[in-house]
């Protein structure tokens, strides 16, 4: 549960959640905060076991980012959660 507490951690589980795959400059077009301070709370999350970071070389270097199956359960539960607060 530690991780979730981490700033954005929850927002970028949402995120890659409705686009199902996102890069790191969509990641950090969408979210605030510093690149290097998302890039470290996207490998928390992946040291976690809930996404999954692919770099493709070519043709030019791009990571991308997908949830995990254990990711999207957590993703759910979430937005179950966000739904009751907000009824």
């Amino acid at each position: 549960m530690e991780i979730l507490a981490q700033a954005g951690a929850v927002s970028i589980l949402f995120l890659i959640h409705k686009r199902k795959e996102i890069t790191t400059i969509a990641l950090r077009d969408e979210l605030s905060g510093g690149f290097d301070r998302l890039k470290a709370v996207a490998s928390s999350l992946e040291d976690a076991g809930l996404i999954e970071i692919k770099t493709i070389e070519k043709p030019h270097r791009v990571r991308k980012y997908c949830l995990t199956e254990k990711g999207k359960k957590v993703a759910e539960k979430l937005a179950e959660v966000d739904e009751i607060i907000r009824d």
